[in-house]
């Protein structure tokens, strides 16, 4: 648990393991976060920046690699969405509810969310971005499976 104290500013720095934050170690290492802690008035900022090395599977190649990622989010505590002005809402990617006796706050959801979003969704290694992806295929041999026969006609059609 990463667990910080809504009411009072502050400004941290973690560099937690990735099993507190639910992230598999095989895939996730050298994590740092950092952590500002704004309080204002009756809701609290807090903004997230993370950073560190995810190791992926290259779509072209299929050989593995680690690429360094970063990603951030800036959520607000507040004890009810009502209290914040129109214009503040959009500045937020997240929103959660808190009670004034409730003043510490678990991050490591947040921090877990921050990781996994930063991860790229097309794992394309750096000897793997030159690799042609070949876009245009051969005629399907004799006795494919007739279920493609419609889309066979669909693709000669003019």
């Amino acid at each position: 648990m990463l667990q910080i104290e809504l009411g009072m500013p502050a400004v941290l720095h973690y560099q937690p393991g990735p099993e507190v934050l639910g992230l598999d170690p095989g895939e996730f290492c050298d994590l740092s976060v950092d952590v500002h802690v704004n309080p204002r008035g009756a809701h609290t900022e807090v903004k997230v920046e993370a950073c560190g090395t995810v190791r992926l599977v290259c779509d072209r190649t299929l050989n593995e690699f680690c690429q360094h990622v970063k990603g951030s989010c800036c959520v607000v505590y507040a004890p009810a969405v009502r209290d914040l002005k129109r214009e503040d809402r959009d500045r937020f990617d997240e929103w959660y509810m808190s009670d004034k006796g409730n003043a510490v706050v678990d991050l490591a959801p947040v921090i877990r969310d921050s990781f996994l979003l930063a991860r790229p969704l097309r794992a394309v290694s750096p000897e793997g971005a030159g690799v042609e992806m070949p876009i245009v295929f051969q005629d399907a041999p004799a006795g494919t499976d007739e279920r493609w026969a419609v889309l066979s006609a669909l693709k000669n059609s003019p």
